[in-house]
C-alpha cells in the first residue's frame, strides 16, 4: 500500500502542473479501444491480457472509462493441504481425511473496471496521461496438485482431528486498484495508438504489473 500512496502523491503533484488544454464540452465525445498484453508478477513468468474499453470526457484533459478484460496469473507457493471430504458412494458413508501438496495455483481474472484518465501534455498528434481504476474481479482458480493421499475414515466430523478440519476455499472475486501510465499517438483522424502500462493492486489474489498496446477509435 506505501507504494500506491507514493504513487497518488506522484500524480497528484504530476496534476498540478500540468498545462491546461483548451476546454471542450462536457460529454461530448467518446472512444472505444481494444489492448492486448502481457501480465507478470515476476519477468519470469508472463503471460497474456485483454482489455476491452470505452472512454468519455469530463473536460479537456480529464476522461472517465469503463473497461472489462481478461488475464491469468500463476502463484508458485507450494505448501502441504491438510482436509476432509464427505464420500457417499451407495452405502458407504463417510469422512474421510486427506493431504495432498499444492504445487502451483492459477488464477484466471475478469477485471471489471471504473477510472479516470488524465491527460498531463498534449504535443502535436501525440498525448501522455495517467489513469487509475477501482476494480472488481471475477476469479477461476485452478491448483496443480499431487494425488489426495487418504489418512482415515471417520463416521462423523466431531470426530475428525482438529487439525484436519478446515476446508480450504480459494477465492473467487476480489477488488483491485490500479495506476498507470501511457501515451497516445494519433495515426488517423478517427485512429490512434495507445499504449500504457499499470501496476494492479488486488485485495485477495498477486499483484500484478500489466503491459498494454490498443488501437483507440
Amino acid at each position: 500500500m506505501k507504494k500506491i500512496f507514493v504513487i497518488l502523491l506522484i500524480v497528484t503533484n504530476c496534476l498540478l502542473f500540468a498545462q491546461e488544454a483548451e476546454k471542450t464540452t462536457f460529454l461530448s465525445s467518446s472512444e472505444f479501444g481494444v489492448y492486448g498484453g502481457a501480465s507478470f508478477n515476476t519477468l519470469s513468468h508472463i503471460y497474456g491480457s485483454v482489455y476491452f474499453e470505452a472512454k468519455t470526457n469530463l473536460s479537456s484533459n480529464i476522461k472517465i472509462k469503463l473497461s472489462a478484460g481478461y488475464y491469468q496469473i500463476f502463484s508458485f507457493d507450494q505448501y502441504t493441504v491438510n482436509t476432509y471430504k464427505y464420500v457417499h458412494i451407495d452405502d458407504y458413508k463417510k469422512y474421510n481425511t486427506i493431504t495432498y501438496d499444492v504445487l502451483k495455483t492459477k488464477y484466471e481474472v475478469i477485471p471489471l473496471a471504473f477510472g479516470a484518465q488524465f491527460i498531463l501534455l498534449n504535443h502535436n498528434a501525440s498525448a501522455y496521461y495517467v489513469f487509475f481504476d477501482a476494480t472488481y474481479n471475477l476469479i477461476d482458480p485452478l491448483t496443480y496438485q499431487t494425488p489426495e493421499i487418504r489418512l482415515g475414515e471417520y463416521d462423523s466430523l466431531t470426530n475428525i482431528p482438529s487439525n484436519y478440519k478446515n476446508l480450504r476455499v480459494l477465492p473467487n472475486n476480489s477488488y483491485g486498484l490500479a495506476l498507470g501510465v501511457g501515451s497516445n499517438y494519433q495515426l488517423f483522424s478517427s485512429f490512434s495508438l495507445d499504449i500504457r502500462y499499470f501496476y494492479k493492486y488486488d485485495s485477495k489474489i498477486i499483484n500484478t504489473h500489466q503491459l498494454l498496446i490498443g488501437v483507440v477509435f
